[in-house]
């Protein structure tokens, strides 16, 4: 054996090196952030969509199945609501709820006439959680046909129109008519 010392050499990453990978790593996350992360924002939107649709088609649907006028026989008869006296429909200025009622007691079409809720106002407690923040907006108003735009005059149908805001912000927009003939 010679005298020769024999080193042993140590293999492994100097701090420089580990910092450099830091580094590195922190820019390829960021990168993959910046172009997921407005896919993900956009992911939610197509459920606020859907839970609209819903919303919005189960309340017109509602709406719409109900009396055409406070004054019309909700026993099926065939007494309705006419433009002369003395079975008159309501005026459109008297639109809304009548005095006393709440929207467990909405018996017409027009008593939703300036309706607005959130909450469990709007849906009820069991499902209320699926649309926080969610609003509802309801407008009636009487129009000359099934096709026609409102007007203030006394006519054979009402048109119902349920708009729906998301947590987001987008408006949805759902119309049907009530025709009292």
């Amino acid at each position: 054996m010679n005298g020769a010392c024999q080193h042993s050499r140590q293999s492994g990453f100097t701090i420089i090196e580990v910092i450099a990978g830091i580094i590195v790593l922190a820019i390829a996350l960021l990168g993959f952030s910046v172009a997921f992360g407005p896919q993900a924002a956009r992911s939610v939107d197509t459920i606020y969509q859907v839970r609209a649709t819903e919303l919005g088609s189960s309340l017109l649907n509602e709406i719409v199945s109900l009396s055409f006028d406070q004054a019309n026989n909700r026993a099926g008869g065939s007494a309705r609501c006419g433009a002369v006296a003395p079975n008159a429909c309501t005026a459109d200025i008297d639109f809304g709820p009548e005095p006393g009622e709440n929207r467990d007691d909405y018996n017409d079409v027009d008593d939703f006439d300036e309706f607005s809720a959130t909450g469990e106002l709007l849906t009820g407690t069991t499902i209320s959680e699926l649309y926080k923040n969610f609003t509802v907006l309801v407008t009636v108003c009487y129009a000359e046909t099934a096709i026609a735009a409102c007007t203030t005059s006394i006519e054979d149908y009402k048109k119902v129109q349920v708009s729906v805001t998301t947590p987001n912000g987008q408006v949805f927009s759902f119309t049907s008519y009530r025709g009292n003939i």
